[in-house]
């Protein structure tokens, strides 16, 4: 979605039958990229599935699935976003993302009802903000035997009615 501005995209498969071994993503919203709705994909095997650039805000990112990614579900390094009601699956043994969701040097992102289905073994952070500052995470659900939310500097970020399952 390179300098994408108004744009939707839905309804897609998105899907890897092997993992890369790089830091692309599935769908990746680059710097300038704004007002974009992201909602209604699934995105497989990616070693992120979703990931948000400097410089790309006020996006809306909802009712996404992303399975199986090796460095993050969800990486957000740019303000001003809002990503609600996305399932993130990592059923994957063989995997060790970080974080499922993470938000680094960000501030004023949402993030509201997200769910994180994870395998037994997984002991990583299921959320995890570093640097950041004015965020909302509120009502998501981890599966971790990690931390579920893991807040690691910044300031004023609001941390309410995040549970792990």
């Amino acid at each position: 979605m390179s300098r994408a501005t108004y744009t939707t995209v839905t309804g897609n498969q998105i899907i890897n039958k092997t993992h890369q071994s790089d830091g692309y993503a599935g769908i990746r919203i680059p710097n300038d990229g704004a007002n974009n709705t992201v909602t209604n994909n699934v995105i497989e095997n990616y070693p992120r599935g979703i990931f948000v650039l400097t410089g790309a805000t006020g996006n809306n990112v909802y009712g996404n699935t992303v399975k199986n990614a090796s460095l993050q579900g969800l990486l957000v390094q740019s303000d001003g976003n809002t990503f609600t009601d996305n399932e993130f699956i990592q059923t994957n043994s063989s995997l060790n993302p970080d974080a499922i969701i993470r938000l680094s040097s960000v501030n004023n992102n949402k993030v509201i009802g997200n769910e994180m289905t994870t395998h037994s073994g997984f002991s990583n952070i299921g959320i995890r903000v570093t640097d950041s500052s004015s965020n909302e995470i509120k009502d998501n659900i981890t599966d971790t035997s990690g931390k579920s939310i893991s807040i690691e500097g910044g300031s004023n970020n609001v941390n309410t009615g995040n549970r792990n399952r």
